[in-house]
């Protein structure tokens, strides 16, 4: 048995697991933004409160004051015109210009002061508006000292830029810095005052701002994601085992005892085995699983019965296609062939063939009553009593053999027939079989027949060897009552007038391609309903006939006139040269212009009088009767097809079973 890499536990669990894990991701993401959000209103709270301080402190006037009017006229008296870049000579150039010891002064001092606000940084911005721009006068970074205390890093007075829209509003908190140099911040600021120098009395506008790495103030989400996941994958286990351990005892462990039991019987069919792997269940309370304990009992019966049965009717079957000739039967005057098609359930049916000498050809055809093995049984006995007695046509003694130890009362219908090559003379018994039709002279009729008793039956029972006289060209068509009572959907019967029907419409056609025809037409009659019986068919011809199969193409054109030579060989020239030429055009015209798929086949016969070819292909349908061209000779077969009509005695076309079928003659 296969096994399965998903268990069935996996099934349910997996499911689970994803809901447990939706459901707590959904918790996480819930407080996470509840979290988030305090944080960022922590944030705007402490900004607000911060700012405002700082905006008291420098509003106050008096020595800050004087020292942001100096820097400012400072910066107003450089009037520059863009920042130099950062670390170059006119860098320094130009804070050499702004004073180097006023900036270290200003900026230690104030950034003593700025420290005590600042988390990142907070700055103190001139508004020079004449300029659209924002000049940083005084700033202040927080680092680890070495004592690892936290020290004011002064910011050198002077840099500015232009982020003038920053500041529109009078004050701003929480804000996010989408720049490249100051992404993942958040920024506040405020307007703080219009500060007067005391010599000039210009009033200059001033601004604070605090910038705050996001890192700094989501810093505890980190910590609750930690917890959460501890958390949260406890209650994942504890679910998920709990949920296992119910499943495992409930539903898994029976399941996996039935699998047990079921490898095993499996194991007890191959190994042909007898004894019962499933038990019916005594639990006084039935549940789903008891019930399908009991559901696997009884299909434990059901295959065991239908196994016994399965296997007489395989080894009846085997016994029924040992019975029958596989192959045809062939000679210098004579061609014998049969076919089967075997019915679901074995119905006996059973033919035969064999060259008895040189100048004999013996052959049956049968029909046990009865089905199943033992009728397969009663097959294999019949045939091999036939084809021993056949030789002598010692039919009387046959019968009697078949009716000792016949303890089930079967019996056989038959036809038995010995066929003499050298003058055509045929002896035969109908043993309460089928009629056999007789095709003489283009047409199929009833072989005359006397009635005699089946074999099997009576022991007593007297036969009448009948006997005819066959021509070359004749034959004989046998057949079992699966072919005439096959039945359709409604009970009516195919029939004998049926069989007659498509026999006379193959007009002598090969019995490789009547066959076929009359399965299909059979085929056609029954429709959806099941075949009943099996059917067997059988034809005898009494000529001498050779046949040719061969690809619709170059390859297989090149074979067509070393095979027609070889048939005739020997024969009449007034008769070869016509056919030879009749062959060579029609199938030329078949490789040229029919597109076939299907292998072609050229079937030669010599029946003493006159000989006849039959060219049939699946290709389009082409009446040459009808459709040969008249005035035009570069047109499809051209010319050859009015050839090969003119050297013909007889040529007739049909079109059966999407094929087309011609027959040509010339007479001796």
């Amino acid at each position: 048995m296969k096994k399965r890499w998903f268990p069935f536990s996996l099934a349910i669990l997996l499911p689970l697991l994803t809901l447990i894990i939706l459901g707590e991701g959904g918790i996480y993401l819930g407080a996470y933004f509840s979290l988030r959000d305090t944080a960022y209103t922590n944030l705007v709270e402490d900004d607000a409160r911060d700012l405002d301080s700082l905006c008291s402190t420098l509003e106050a006037g008096g020595y800050w004051s004087n020292l942001l009017c100096s820097t400012i006229k400072k910066y107003e008296e450089l009037n520059p015109q863009e920042m130099p870049a950062e670390g170059s000579a006119e860098e320094t150039e130009y804070f050499e210009k702004m004073g180097t010891a006023s900036i270290a002064w200003l900026g230690g001092d104030i950034s003593k002061t700025l420290r005590a606000y600042a988390w990142d940084f907070t700055g103190v911005f001139y508004q020079d508006n004449a300029r659209n721009r924002m000049v940083l006068i005084a700033g202040s970074n927080p680092k680890k000292s070495e004592s690892g205390g936290d020290e004011a890093v002064p910011i050198f007075v002077g840099y500015f830029f232009d982020q003038s829209e920053l500041f529109t509003e009078e004050a701003f908190f929480g804000a996010t810095i989408n720049t490249p140099k100051l992404e993942g911040m958040l920024e506040s600021g405020c307007y703080l005052t219009e500060i007067q120098d005391a010599q000039t009395e210009n009033k200059y506008p001033i601004w604070a701002m605090r910038i705050t790495r996001e890192s700094q103030v989501y810093e505890a989400i980190p910590g609750f994601s930690k917890t959460f996941a501890i958390v949260a994958g406890g209650v994942l286990v504890l679910l998920v085992t709990a949920t296992y351990l119910i499943l495992r005892y409930a539903l898994l462990k029976p399941l996996e005892s039935l699998n047990k039991q079921g490898e095993t019987y499996t194991e007890r069919l191959k190994e042909g085995q007898k004894e019962e792997v499933f038990q019916l269940s005594d639990k006084k309370y039935a549940n789903e699983m008891t019930n399908l304990n009991d559901s696997f009992y009884y299909m434990q019966q059901a295959i065991d019965d239908y196994s016994r049965r399965f296997a007489d009717l395989t080894l009846a079957k085997r016994i029924q296609s040992s019975m029958v000739p596989s192959k045809p039967l062939f000679g210098k005057r004579f061609l014998v062939r049969g076919y089967m098609k075997p019915a679901k359930e074995v119905g006996g049916d059973l033919y035969n063939y064999f060259q008895i000498d040189e100048d004999h050809v013996a052959f049956f055809i049968g029909d046990v009553s009865g089905k199943g093995l033992a009728a397969g049984l009663f097959m294999a006995r019949a045939n091999t009593i036939l084809r021993f007695m056949a030789k002598d046509f010692n039919i009387a003694e046959a019968n009697r053999l078949l009716c000792e130890s016949n303890s089930e009362f079967f019996f056989v219908t038959a036809f038995i027939g010995v066929l003499e090559l050298s003058t055509g003379k045929l002896r035969y018994v109908n043993a309460g079989h089928e009629p056999v039709y007789f095709y003489h002279d283009g047409q199929y009729s009833p072989l005359p027949e006397e009635s005699n008793f089946m074999l099997g039956c009576d022991e007593n029972a007297e036969y009448v060897i009948q006997e005819i006289t066959l021509n070359l060209g004749d034959r004989l068509f046998l057949y079992t009552d699966g072919v005439s009572e096959a039945m359709d959907k409604d009970g009516n019967l195919f029939g004998r007038q049926r069989i007659l029907d498509c026999l006379n419409q193959t007009k002598g056609l090969p019995s490789r391609d009547v066959f076929p025809i009359m399965m299909a037409a059979i085929a056609d009659f029954v429709g959806e309903a099941e075949q009943s019986d099996d059917a067997a068919v059988v034809a005898l011809d009494y000529a001498i006939e050779e046949t040719l199969s061969f690809s619709p193409n170059k390859e297989g054109l090149a074979l067509v006139a070393p095979f027609a030579d070889s048939f005739l060989e020997g024969r009449k020239p007034e008769v070869v040269s016509p056919i030879q030429v009749i062959v060579d055009e029609l199938c030329t015209n078949v490789v040229l212009y029919s597109n076939a798929k299907e292998n072609v086949h050229l079937t030669l016969r010599d029946d003493g009088k006159s000989l006849t070819g039959f060219l049939i292909d699946d290709g389009i349908p082409f009446n040459p009767l009808k459709d040969k061209p008249e005035h035009d000779p570069d047109a499809p077969g051209g010319l050859g097809i009015i050839t090969a009509i003119n050297l013909s005695d007889e040529m007739e076309y049909s079109r059966m079973e999407d094929r087309n079928i011609v027959r040509f003659t010339k007479k001796y």
